[in-house]
């Protein structure tokens, strides 16, 4: 081992203590850029593979009642691909060995085959069976809170009439990501629960043998969805339409979105404030060295070192403690990310969601790294290569204080003299 290289190790050794405070920074840095980066990328990355695989809307619409021939003029609408019209309902329901008060959202399924547009995914079961009027789907978080299993019955109150229920199955549905009961702020499972039911047994309980009161719609991309929703409302006034709105305003897609809006910001602040932090600590931490190791720095020009050789040895140093915080951020960023997707998937319900760290997200991060260290080190290590052997002999010159603003203003008489020191260093 050559003898300047000897020298990067016991360089390590002596500053071990800065030098490990300094990998600690960069790990935090990398460690929340990573964990950031990855949950929104699996968050994302779950939300569109879920809502196209179940073809979620793009306009909603709720009213008092409309016969089913209405959904042929909104499917004359220009720009409308699919409608998909149901019945929808509160109801209160019973569950076993639970006393508090808990409601219920009926949502009505096609009688034959799958919904066109926020369709149903099954987890466990099945599908209520075509004229039975008692077998229901139960989302999921809702049968986790109260263990319920399949064959499990549940008394409901349907339109003032009690009528027990047979859970034959548990689901998810796009619409339903994330799931507030009314009034609510948080998702309870243990309070509101989402119950789907077969067209044809829902209907007759709320008069709506041949009629709708609620309606999804899917787009032809590129429409614009204001003259839609203009449209929409002209044809459900009459039937007490209470205002359609797109997918931005739907509840569970815009909790979801915000969360990953704040995923963002928080994902590009944070670590960024600590990078800049570490690159800091870098300069004065090499500068510093370099003070203390002129005469070395001397003396290994003398021996016939290269400027580019001296450059390297300290580029060496750096890039060790860089190596390690990013392996450090590499760890904490895997063990963050797995936490954190696990919490999401309590709350958003996204059947798809996995930690997905991403090749591109490290190969990213490990840039910025390198990125922030170079702009730390730069000027300290190329001011110090660029010393003549004879003048590195000599100690540093003294730092040229010059007057700060407060002196040139005249309001010296304001701050104490250890201030006015403070501000000149």
């Amino acid at each position: 081992m050559r003898a300047i290289n000897r020298k990067v190790l016991r360089d390590l050794s002596g500053l071990r203590g800065q030098l490990l405070a300094i990998a600690l920074v960069v790990g935090s840095g990398v460690g929340l850029f990573l964990t950031m980066q990855t949950c929104l990328h699996s968050l994302q990355g779950a939300q569109q593979s879920y809502y196209n695989r179940e073809r979620f809307g793009d306009v909603f619409a709720s009213l008092v009642r409309a016969p089913e021939h209405v959904a042929d003029q909104l499917r004359a609408i220009p720009g409308v691909h699919t409608v998909q019209t149901r019945v929808v309902a509160q109801a209160t329901l019973d569950i076993p060995e639970f006393t508090q008060a808990v409601s219920g959202r009926l949502a009505s399924i096609p009688d034959q085959g799958r919904a066109s547009v926020n369709a149903l995914r099954l987890r466990s079961g099945r599908l209520p069976t075509p004229g039975r009027s008692d077998e229901v789907v139960v989302n999921e978080g809702f049968a986790e809170a109260h263990e319920l299993v399949l064959g499990t019955e549940i008394g409901a109150v349907i339109d003032g009439k009690h009528q027990q229920l047979l859970v034959v199955g548990t689901g998810l549905s796009p619409e339903f990501i994330y799931v507030l009961g009314p009034g609510s702020i948080f998702p309870d499972d243990l309070l509101y629960g989402i119950l789907w039911m077969r067209r044809a047994a829902l209907g007759p309980a709320f008069d709506m043998e041949g009629a709708f009161n609620d309606v999804s719609m899917r787009l032809i991309r590129g429409t614009r969805v204001e003259g839609v929703i203009r449209r929409v409302d002209d044809i459900l006034d009459r039937y007490g339409g209470r205002g359609a709105y797109g997918r931005q305003d739907q509840q569970s897609h815009l909790f979801l979105s915000s969360e990953l809006q704040q995923l963002r910001t928080f994902g590009m602040m944070v670590p960024i404030m600590f990078l800049l932090a570490a690159a800091f600590l870098l300069n004065v931490v090499v500068g510093r060295i370099i003070a203390g190791q002129r005469g070395q720095i001397a003396s290994l020009k003398a021996l016939g070192y290269h400027d580019s050789e001296v450059g390297l040895h300290y580029a060496k140093l750096i890039c060790i403690v860089v190596a390690a915080g990013y392996a450090v951020g590499l760890a904490l960023a895997i063990w963050m990310g797995s936490v954190m997707i696990e919490m999401y998937g309590r709350y958003y319900r996204l059947p798809d969601l996995q930690f997905d760290m991403g090749f591109a997200n490290a190969i990213q991060v490990g840039l910025i790294c390198a990125v922030s260290a170079a702009a730390g080190t730069w000027a300290a290590i190329r001011r110090t290569v660029s010393l003549p052997p004879a003048e590195a002999m000599h100690p540093e010159s003294p730092a040229i204080y010059r007057r700060t603003i407060l002196e040139r203003l005249g309001l010296t008489r304001l701050v104490p003299a250890s201030v006015a020191m403070i501000l000149r260093e």
